[in-house]
């Protein structure tokens, strides 16, 4: 009897931890979020941008809206492509082809940081806790835009 209640209250606590966690990164009890749930914030984005400016804007350009060597990271064309997808699944292209030269090259947390700041381009949201650089988690959020 004792190890049933025992069992019982770790899975109780299991339970618990599992929805403060997927609601603190903007999601609903049953784990899934939208980029559109504020799952990143703006001190996020701004630390983003800086690994932008000197890792990708000289390809996708300054504004993400790309150029002749490279796509654009926001607009119509790339919404359409990663629409419905988890931005783990952007998370992990990002992080296996860029930067060109030395793809991997970044740290996850600048890699998703990177993230937030594509999804911020694309009309998502901030909020209150950062996008963590947690595969679960990530794969957890999905790619939307209001459009």
């Amino acid at each position: 009897m004792k190890a049933k209640l025992l069992a019982l209250g770790f899975s109780l606590a299991l339970a618990l931890v599992t929805v403060g966690l997927s609601q603190d990164a903007g999601g609903t009890a049953d784990g899934s979020a939208s980029s559109l749930d504020g799952v990143f914030t703006q001190e996020q984005v701004e630390r983003a941008q800086v690994i932008y400016d000197q890792q990708c804007a000289s390809c996708h350009g300054a504004d993400l809206g790309g150029s002749a060597s490279a796509p654009q990271l926001s607009g119509i064309g790339f919404a359409f492509y990663w629409n419905d997808r988890s931005v783990h699944e952007l998370f992990d292209y990002t992080k296996a082809t860029m930067p060109l030269t030395r793809p991997g090259g970044l740290g996850d947390q600048e890699y998703v940081d990177l993230v937030a700041l594509i999804l911020h381009a694309n009309g998502a949201p901030t909020g209150e806790n950062e996008l963590p650089a947690d595969e679960e988690v990530l794969k957890g959020i999905t790619f939307e835009t209001e459009e």
